[in-house]
């Protein structure tokens, strides 16, 4: 097993994890050799019996016929907010009921599951707004802008220098609130401060976070990775 990510092999446990990607609605991000273009799709059904799985058809022509012709591709997705990367072998391909061409792929030799959430974590855009709100002894309640999150911590903005933070710092009762105006309560162990032209930028890791709190972090950032892809492939589809 490698430091930075755990290898899953076999027919059966690969489809189990292909499954729970399924489950969760997540997009997989995909690439033939030698194409530089990504393109996306959805998971729409992993049969374990019979040992293959199931992809949506790709949103451009070029795609379809690329894949179609090299027949092996390099995937990327999400689970729970963690980076997943494999290889798949497409076997077949049909048009269903719905008249939508789907794939039809044998199941991955090997599956790397990362485990440092906090190296992928998502950033937000301008519109994506979100702040952090908390107390602190030597200034009193502070608010700052999120810049990106992961299930393991976020980074944050303050327009000015902010007395009081330093590495390892503890800050109980934090406020996450959400472009929805959805809160999260949770606790927050500062990583890194520094400070800049701009202001500060903070990194910190979450602490001692319910069961609760976990599954709406995490479909925040499924929320927010699908948007980008979808800006991603919207910018790859104009060129």
């Amino acid at each position: 097993m490698s430091d930075d990510y755990q290898e899953v092999t076999g027919d059966g446990p690969t489809l189990l994890v292909l499954e729970r990607i399924h489950k969760n609605h997540t997009l997989i991000h995909l690439r033939v050799q030698g194409r530089p273009t990504t393109w996306n799709s959805t998971i729409i059904g992993v049969d374990i019996n019979r040992r293959f799985w199931q992809f949506d058809e790709l949103p451009t022509l070029e795609g379809h016929q690329c894949l179609l012709k090299e027949r092996n591709c390099a995937i990327e997705t999400r689970l729970d907010g963690v980076l997943v990367k494999f290889k798949a072998e497409v076997t077949h391909s049909g048009v269903d009921k719905r008249g939508l061409t789907y794939y039809q792929a044998s199941p991955p030799r090997v599956i790397q599951i990362y485990q440092r959430r906090e190296d992928f974590r998502v950033p937000l855009s301008t519109t994506q707004r979100t702040t952090v709100k908390f107390f602190l002894p030597e200034v009193g309640p502070v608010r700052a802008l999120v810049r990106d999150i992961s299930l393991g911590g976020i980074g944050f903005n303050f327009s000015n220098w902010v007395p009081g933070l330093e590495r390892g710092l503890v800050i109980s009762n934090c406020t996450i609130t959400f472009p929805d105006e959805k809160t999260i309560s949770c606790d927050l162990m500062i990583c890194f401060v520094r400070r800049g032209v701009s202001g500060t930028v903070v990194g910190a890791s979450f602490m001692n976070l319910s069961r609760d709190v976990q599954k709406q972090i995490s479909r925040f950032v499924t929320f927010l990775d699908r948007e980008r892809a979808k800006r991603h492939n919207r910018f790859n589809t104009e060129e």
